[in-house]
């Protein structure tokens, strides 16, 4: 006699994703321990490089803009330094602005 196969198993076994496949992640709350999900933190701050990333700038231009006196302002944490979102923001609305004079 043999056994039932679960497909979801095999499929998670072998690297597949199915849509079937959630049902194995989620044995524990079989069991009686349901899993706590938590919403994804809110994002209060980039690191310098975060925020050159999401720029599409290199990490050496933002301390060149920081050299001349245009770079958003940074604040430090521990041996990090942060750029608020809202910092981010309110850096970028005044490069847009600062670029596009006659719009303003």
């Amino acid at each position: 006699m043999t056994r039932p196969q679960d497909e979801a198993v095999l499929a998670a076994a072998s690297g597949r994703f199915t849509p079937a496949a959630e049902s194995v992640s989620n044995t524990s709350a079989k069991r009686g321990n349901p899993r706590q999900t938590r919403a994804p933190a809110e994002r209060l701050g980039y690191s310098i490089p975060e925020f050159c990333a999401a720029l599409g700038v290199s990490v050496a231009f933002f301390y060149t803009l920081r050299k001349v006196g245009t770079a958003p302002r940074t604040m430090i944490l521990g041996t990090r330094q942060i750029i608020t979102v809202d910092e981010a923001k309110r850096w970028c609305a005044e490069r847009t602005a600062a670029s596009n004079p006659e719009v303003a």
